[in-house]
C-alpha cells in the first residue's frame, strides 16, 4: 500500500515540479505532505527525500507548522542536529504557541547534548580527564550534568578545590543530596569541618533518607566539635568568657550530648556566680560523660556556696566514691563530710 501512494504521490509531485499554476497550489501542498510523511514513516525512513519535500511544502506554505515539526524530526533522524534545531527555532519564532514545535526542539537540545555527554564520559572512563573537562566545558549554557561531570573529573585529577567549585555551579542548578554530600565529602577530607557540616546538612535536607551523608555528619560533628572545645577551653584559660560561652552553645547546639562541653560551660557560670546554672550543667556532665567525676567535686560545691548542705554532702560522697586516688580535690572533700555529717 505505501508502494502504491508514494507512486501516486510521486507522480502527482512530478507533474508539479515539471510545472503547476496557481489553481493546484493548494492540492500540492497536500499531496507534497502526504508524500513528506510516507517518507518520514512507516518504516520508510528515506529522511533525505522527506527533507525535500517538506522544504517545498513550506516554500509554498509558510504558515504550515506540522511542516516545520516533521521537517526538524527529519533532519534530527538523518542525524543533523544542528539543522533540525536551526528549522525549529525559526519555527518557534513564527509560532511561539505551538508546543509541539518547543518539544521538539527541546529534543533536538536534549540529543546534541546527550552526545556531548556520552563522548566526555568515554574520555573519562579511559582516564583522560583534562580531555573530558574539555568536552562537557563545550556546553552552553553549562547544566547540572555539565558542571557535575567537570567536578568528577577534578575529583580524579586531584583538584579539590576545582571539584567543589563546579559542584557547587551543579548544586546551585538543581537541589542534589548527592551532589551535597560530595561536597561535604570534599571538605571534611581537607578537615574543613564547618563547611563539611554545612553541606552534609544540606544533602539531609534534600533527601532525609541519605544516610551516607547521615554517617559523615555525625562524625564530622564530633571532629568539629573537637575543634571547637579546645578554642573554648583556651578562651576560658585567658578568661574571656563571653567568647568561650559562643563556642560551648555552639557545641550543643549540634551535640547535647557534649559532657565536656557542659562542664566548661558550668565553670564559666560559676565565674559569673550563677550557681543553679552552673549545678545544672555539672549534673548533665557526669550523665553524658563517666571520666567527669570532678563534675559531682564541682556540683557539691557550688550547694556548699548555696548553703544547701546536704546536698553537697551527697555530691562530696560520690566523688569521693568515684575518685580511687589521693588529690586535693579529694582530701577537701574528706574534710567537708566530716564537718556536714549532721547533715546526713
Amino acid at each position: 500500500i505505501f508502494s502504491y501512494y508514494i507512486q501516486k504521490y510521486s507522480a502527482f509531485t512530478h507533474e508539479y515540479l515539471l510545472g503547476y499554476d496557481s489553481e493546484k497550489d493548494y492540492i500540492t501542498i497536500v499531496y507534497l505532505s502526504k508524500l513528506s510523511s510516507i517518507y518520514i514513516n512507516a518504516n520508510q525512513k528515506k529522511y533525505d527525500k522527506a527533507i525535500s519535500f517538506y522544504n517545498e511544502v513550506i516554500k509554498f506554505d509558510s504558515a504550515n507548522q506540522e511542516a516545520y515539526v516533521n521537517l526538524g524530526i527529519a533532519y534530527r533522524e538523518n542525524g543533523n542536529v544542528d539543522q533540525a534545531k536551526k528549522v525549529l527555532s525559526d519555527a518557534k519564532n513564527l509560532f511561539p504557541q505551538n508546543k509541539l514545535i518547543q518539544d521538539n526542539l527541546k529534543a533536538c537540545e536534549e540529543a546534541e547534548l546527550d552526545k556531548i555527554y556520552d563522548a566526555a564520559s568515554d574520555l573519562f572512563n579511559k582516564g583522560e580527564y583534562q580531555k573530558a573537562i574539555d568536552v562537557y566545558a563545550t556546553v552552553s549554557p553549562a547544566t547540572f550534568d555539565s558542571n557535575s561531570g567537570i567536578a568528577a573529573c577534578y575529583k580524579s585529577l586531584n583538584n579539590d578545590a576545582k571539584a567543589i567549585e563546579y559542584y557547587k555551579k551543579a548544586l546551585n542548578l538543581k537541589a542534589d543530596s548527592d551532589i551535597a554530600y560530595y561536597i561535604g565529602v570534599l571538605y571534611s577530607e581537607t578537615e574543613n569541618w564547618d563547611n563539611s557540616k554545612i553541606y552534609l546538612k544540606k544533602a539531609i535536607q534534600i533527601n532525609p533518607k541519605n544516610q551516607r551523608a547521615k554517617d559523615l555528619l555525625d562524625s564530622v560533628l564530633e571532629q568539629c566539635n573537637v575543634k571547637l572545645l579546645d578554642d573554648a577551653i583556651t578562651l576560658f584559660e585567658k578568661k574571656d568568657y563571653a567568647n568561650s560561652l559562643v563556642k560551648l552553645n555552639a557545641i550543643l547546639k549540634d551535640d547535647l550530648k557534649n559532657g565536656y562541653a557542659y562542664y566548661y560551660r558550668g565553670q564559666i557560670y560559676d565565674e559569673q556566680k550563677k550557681y543553679a546554672l552552673a549545678i545544672a550543667d555539672y549534673k548533665k556532665a557526669v550523665v553524658y560523660s563517666q571520666d567527669l567525676a570532678i563534675g559531682y567535686y564541682m556540683i557539691a560545691v557550688d550547694y556548699d556556696t548555696l548553703a544547701q548542705y546536704k546536698n553537697a554532702l551527697i555530691n562530696y560522697k560520690k566523688y569521693v566514691s568515684l575518685t580511687p586516688t589521693t588529690n586535693e580535690f579529694k582530701t577537701y572533700s574528706n574534710t567537708r563530710i566530716k564537718q556536714l555529717k549532721k547533715y546526713e
